[in-house]
């Protein structure tokens, strides 16, 4: 499944830090200091859904891929990491942040 190849790709990876993030209306990336050194980041969202692009441009409550309250997406790559910008749909939400190297 795709969870378990998600599990089996953290377990081949490094955590080296993490963070929480608090996402509202305005939309918000990684923090630069963290995110810097990372190959990947390990994110799952909770208390409500988000928006997010991987491309820097801005999400929109209505528009970017939703990530929904209890779900996890692994992101690879500096570009990805670096683009990276989430916003709320309804509620504030909290992201748990992971980065592995």
């Amino acid at each position: 499944t795709q969870e378990a190849s998600r599990i089996v790709e953290v377990a081949l990876r490094d955590a080296f830090d993490h963070e929480v993030i608090t996402v509202s209306a305005v939309a918000i990336g990684l923090t630069p200091a963290k995110r810097t050194p990372a190959e990947a980041a390990l994110i799952s969202c909770g208390g409500a859904g988000v928006r997010y692009w991987l491309d820097g441009a801005t999400p929109t409550a209505s528009e970017g891929h939703p990530l929904a309250a209890g779900e996890t997406i692994l992101v690879h790559g500096q570009n990805n990491l670096r683009g990276l910008r989430f916003v709320r749909e309804t509620a504030d939400a909290t992201l748990a942040v992971t980065y592995l190297r």
